[in-house]
């Protein structure tokens, strides 16, 4: 038995080794300017004051975008304590992807040890999840979580597994929090993870039953208390998603028949061609990402056709997407190759009850791995679409997720085989014979019809595959039509094609080289002393493979050079809390001030939007992505949509009503505002005109993208910052306001032109509390200082009568309001936006965004229990030396 401090230097060596290729893989971490690319998680959101550590715990409001959003606050997970801990966003843009992807590894090594497996397995376990391309190609797009996600999950094995704590009670609560701690990790993801190891634990209990009714009663009693401890983990998570993305989002009857065509095609959209299921042994057959960061096609671009809209035909106009996708699907070629082996073993007769229960293991995964593959292929085959129809499975977009499970099913089958052969080869001698020939030649005539079965299908395939290749690699111009004809330009259909050929090429290599070595170890050749050689092979050849085909994935770019001001962010990040910026006329309905010679100021604006503004905390009206935005802000968006070209006026009543100071758009369209938008009052002048200029050192024959670009005041610039007077401030006080009833009749008062919104505010009527009538009377009122943050805005007034504070900033019940420091009421005004009542004389206002804190402290108080389980088994007295897993190998 292992000594706890032996145990302690394994988990040190394991973490080191395992660290090792990422620390390579990720080398350019230490450049001081260089960062990793995040799609997801870009550097800029992350800056943002408004998701700030440790605030963001108890609350996270999103102020960047429209007039304020609630967000899933920051949960107490992985992910998030890292963030806290690190506290420079730049740091951990450079760490947060190798981190998480340590933290997979890491779980993937310590589930097996708790398996009993050998330290070479465990090693080589470890790795081929930390190098998992499906985890480390989410990891380099922004979804890190991904892997710490799938890292919960082999540590909720690892608890069901273990030896300590003796209490299975106490295991199944560990394994609980893990598979909560997923779920805050995950989100959607977490929850499908949680459906495949729930079918484990019932199938758990029942393979270790001698009675299979009474092992799915205690797996289904387990099952129960592992679901109860996740949702005690993750019940923050679950709280916040339920009050950010489904409460108050529209609803709709029964759908019609079109409609519901429109849902299922959006909701599989993401689906897995059946085609590309070989990507799970030749990584780059399709491609990597879409684009380099320049924006550029390569020879390395995907061609397939994940991401796909439905709609979408060769040869016709182009309707949606015509492909997408930022993962890697390559599970390793030993992966598989072993893990096929390992289920192809349970054909054989099991000898012992030890090998048979084994056995039921392996099938077990074998099975998630195919439901899972098959799943994933979604709309491509015709079974999803029953899957579409039950609960959960129908709010879920894209199928492709499902390749999570199966990626850890292939794992856990590498290890079941990889733990066989290694017993196989340490337990059988070392066969006699001087050369490999001659190994090869006794051993055949002695094999096991069994083995020599594999090796004759090995052989088999490896010439098909030759074949294959060849006819493949001497298809150029049949796959250039096909390639053009899926919309990849013709100059470099040519490239693409040679560099999937040499993709499959290297497979090939690879097939052969492992098929060599398979061969010498089943023949005797490298069994006995040699073992130890070949699982060091073995676990360079894993970790070579792996790292070459995830390199692609990495991306870093200079976050100096991208993230570099000019006169135009000059302008929009000064007070930014005063008014707001647009480029769309309406977030609801997307136009916008430019013409087909300006069409570049869109897309500029867009990566703004996405970086440079959050990164400066400048606060748009635009919108960058809300799936399901409540049915409040639809309404009031739509209440100032014009019809056609009638009512242009709604535009300015919405930047009026939302304090939108400032718009872009080109300088031409300075006459239309104030004739047409602004009609009688002329309220819009152009506080600068710019030009898009390449930024120093860089050139239009150079070939430029969004980050080359930069902006230059100049007195004829094509491109204009309007500034609109109208715009009412950010707080302002009010002695005229008005108790509405109804929201319908609220917004058609604030759409009428003739309603004056300087002057009165709507407020929605309270349903028990008074209604104070306006004064109308006050002399003086003023806004004396206003104090911003994201989560607490504080306002000193002064009046000479009682009066009304509009904030423009969106209404929700988790803002609280306080008048020298004693709680108000919060009032809706202007149907969307916050107020409380003043009393006259000088007075401090203070908005405070405080949702309820009971799942923190709910996941808080999960963490602690856990940490005391961990500690008691720590001390607990090992089991007995002679104690063996409940499902060891066989070495048949």
């Amino acid at each position: 038995m292992e000594s706890n401090g032996h145990q302690s230097s394994n988990k040190w060596k394991a973490l080191c080794l395992i660290a090792l290729p990422l620390c390579l893989l990720f080398i350019q971490s230490l450049a001081p300017e260089k960062v990793l690319f995040s799609n997801d998680g870009p550097l800029g959101v992350i800056s943002a004051d408004a998701g700030a550590l440790p605030d963001t715990f108890q609350g996270y409001w999103h102020d960047l975008n429209w007039v304020g959003m609630e967000n899933p606050s920051a949960l107490p997970d992985f992910s998030m304590l890292l963030g806290w801990l690190i506290g420079d966003p730049v740091v951990f843009s450079k760490v947060y992807a190798p981190a998480a992807l340590l933290f997979l590894g890491w779980s993937a090594w310590l589930m097996a040890r708790t398996m009993r497996w050998h330290p070479w397995v465990c090693l080589m376990v470890g790795l081929a999840a930390a190098l998992n391309s499906n985890a480390f190609s989410n990891a380099c797009w922004g979804l890190p979580s991904r892997a710490t996600t799938m890292g919960s999950v082999f540590l909720a094995l690892a608890a069901i597994h273990a030896s300590k704590p003796r209490s299975m009670l106490l295991r199944l609560v560990l394994a609980g929090f893990a598979i909560g701690h997923g779920v805050m990790e995950g989100f959607d993801v977490g929850a499908l993870y949680s459906v495949g190891f729930g079918c484990y634990l019932v199938f758990f209990f029942w393979a270790d039953k001698t009675q299979a009714s009474r092992g799915i009663v205690s797996g289904l009693g387990g099952l129960a208390l592992v679901a109860l401890a996740a949702a005690w983990m993750a019940s923050q998570g679950l709280l916040t998603l339920v009050g950010t993305q489904l409460s108050g989002a529209p609803s709709s009857d029964t759908p019609s028949p079109a409609q519901a065509e429109a849902d299922w095609h959006f909701a599989t959209q993401w689906s897995l061609p059946v085609m590309e299921s070989v990507r799970l042994v030749i990584p780059g057959a399709f491609g990597y990402r879409m684009t380099d960061l320049d924006g550029k096609m390569t020879e390395s671009s995907y061609w397939g056709g994940v991401g796909r809209d439905p709609r979408w035909r060769p040869g016709m106009a182009a309707t949606g997407l015509m492909r997408h996708s930022g993962s890697g699907e390559y599970a390793g070629l030993l992966v598989v190759l072993i893990g096929l082996w390992a289920f192809y073993q349970t054909f054989r007769h099991a000898g012992s009850e030890e090998a048979a229960s084994r056995h039921k293991f392996i099938r077990f995964w074998a099975g998630v791995v195919v439901v899972s593959m098959v799943l994933a292929f979604g709309r491509h085959t015709p079974i999803y679409q029953w899957i579409y129809s039950l609960p959960f499975f129908h709010t879920m977009r894209n199928p492709i997720k499902f390749m999570h499970l199966a990626h850890l099913g292939w794992i856990l089958l590498f290890g079941y085989g990889l733990q066989a052969i290694w017993l196989r080869a340490r337990e059988r001698p070392q066969s006699a014979g001087g050369t490999l020939k001659e190994h090869l030649r006794l051993w055949w005539t002695t094999a096991q019809n069994h083995d020599r079965l594999w090796i004759k299908g090995y052989a088999g395939l490896t010439m098909v595959a030759l074949l294959g290749w060849l006819i493949y690699a001497s298809s150029g111009s049949e796959m250039n039509r096909f390639l053009q004809g899926v919309g990849i330009p013709a100059a470099i259909s040519a490239e693409i094609h040679a560099f999937s050929a040499a993709e499959v090429g290297i497979f090939l290599l690879g097939w052969c080289l492992v098929g060599g070595l398979w061969l010498a170890i089943l023949s005797g050749y490298l069994h006995g002393g040699r073992a130890n050689q070949w699982m060091l092979l073995m676990a360079l050849f894993l970790t070579l493979d792996l790292a070459r085909a995830n390199r692609p994935w990495i991306q870093y770019y200079d976050y100096a050079y991208k993230y570099a001001t000019h006169p135009v962010l000059d302008i929009l990040r000064e007070n930014p809390e005063q008014g707001r910026v647009t480029s769309a006329l309406n977030p609801f309905a997307v136009s916008s001030l430019v013409t087909q010679q300006g069409a570049l100021l869109p897309q500029l604006y867009n990566d703004w939007l996405q970086h440079a503004f959050p990164f400066y905390n400048i606060q748009s009206l635009d919108i960058i992505q809300w799936p399901r935005p409540p049915q409040m802000d639809l309404n009031f968006g739509r209440a100032f949509a014009p019809t056609g070209n009638e009512n242009l006026d709604r535009y300015s009543r919405l930047w009026a009503l939302t304090s939108t100071r400032f718009i872009l758009g080109m300088s031409g369209y300075l006459e239309t505002l104030n004739q047409s938008f602004d009609p009688g009052k002329g309220r819009f002048r152009i506080r600068s005109h710019f030009s898009l200029v390449p930024k120093p050192g860089q050139s239009v024959d150079m070939g430029l993208k969004m980050d080359d670009l930069t902006t230059t005041l100049s007195t004829n610039g094509p491109f204009a910052v309007f500034e609109f007077d109208g715009a009412l401030p950010r707080a302002s006080l009010y002695d005229d306001w008005r108790w509405d009833d109804s929201e319908e009749v609220t917004l058609n008062t604030l759409a009428n032109p003739d309603f004056d919104v300087a002057s009165t505010v709507l407020v929605e009527a309270p349903q028990t509390a008074s209604r104070p009538a306006p004064s109308r009377l006050a002399t003086e009122k003023k806004i004396n200082r206003f104090s911003y943050s994201p989560r607490k805005i504080d306002i000193e007034t002064s009046a000479d009568a009682q009066t009304l504070l509009l904030l423009n900033d969106r209404y929700h019940p988790d803002w609280h309001v306080y008048v020298d420091d004693k709680p108000s009421d919060l009032l809706r005004c202007n149907y969307l936006m916050r107020g409380a009542l003043v009393p006259a004389g000088q007075h401090r206002v203070s908005f405070r965004f405080e949702p309820s804190t009971k799942g923190l402290q709910a996941a808080l108080l999960a963490w602690l229990v856990g940490l005391a389980i961990l500690v008691w088994a720590w001390f607990e007295r090992s089991p007995s030396a002679g104690r063996t897993h409940r499902t060891p190998i066989d070495p048949a």
